[in-house]
């Protein structure tokens, strides 16, 4: 497991969110768990991919100076139940999966058991968050654009090769990326991360 999804894991069941989260998806929390260990991952890809160029990790950079100073990890329970969390995630979701969106949860659906409208109600709630655990390392750590590039990188690998979630294979499928650890999950010159910017 990457550190960072390690770190993000860890503050879901620290604050109890993993309950929080099943209760919006009426799921319990064993498929919840399951269904996050395959979202977050496949949030970390495609972010991973877009900002393996200077112009998307600058977006990225400064879209966590701008709306991402980790507050939401403060209180991931009260973000979930208050529901601001999803709305702010079907935005973030527009802009990494596209029109990939259904086709994504779909396949993650019938890797978690989870239905795949509660599938995209997990992925609204995690990217946010995942938005905010970058947020917090960017500022506790003082990471500029390639390091937030590189962190990415090595957190997506790392990802893929644990023992639960989806494989690298996998994430290339889900994506249109081939299994290619080098090819591009959302397709070339895709840059999801500059609409984040105009809000």
């Amino acid at each position: 497991m990457s550190e960072l999804l390690g770190a993000l894991m860890g503050q879901l069941t620290q604050q109890n969110a993993v309950s929080a989260i099943g209760k919006q998806v009426g799921a319990n929390d064993q498929t919840t768990t399951k269904a996050l260990q395959y979202a977050i991952p496949v949030l970390l890809g495609a972010l991973a991919n877009n900002t393996s160029n200077n112009s998307g990790a600058a977006a990225l950079d400064n879209a966590l100076t701008k709306d991402h100073d980790g507050s939401i990890l403060n209180d991931i329970v009260g973000a979930v139940a208050g529901g601001s969390n999803s709305g702010l995630g079907a935005g973030i979701l527009k802009h990494v999966l596209g029109g990939q969106r259904n086709q994504v949860q779909q396949q993650l659906s019938a890797q978690t058991g989870l239905s795949s409208d509660g599938m995209g109600q997990v992925l609204e709630i995690a990217a946010p968050i995942l938005m905010g655990m970058l947020g917090k390392q960017k500022r506790e750590n003082n990471l500029g654009a390639s390091a937030l590039a590189s962190m990415l990188g090595g957190a997506k690998q790392e990802a893929a090769d644990a023992p639960f979630g989806p494989s690298m294979d996998m994430l290339g499928a889900l994506l249109g990326g081939g299994s290619s650890r080098k090819s591009g999950l959302m397709g070339a010159g895709m840059s999801i991360l500059k609409g984040f910017l105009k809000k």
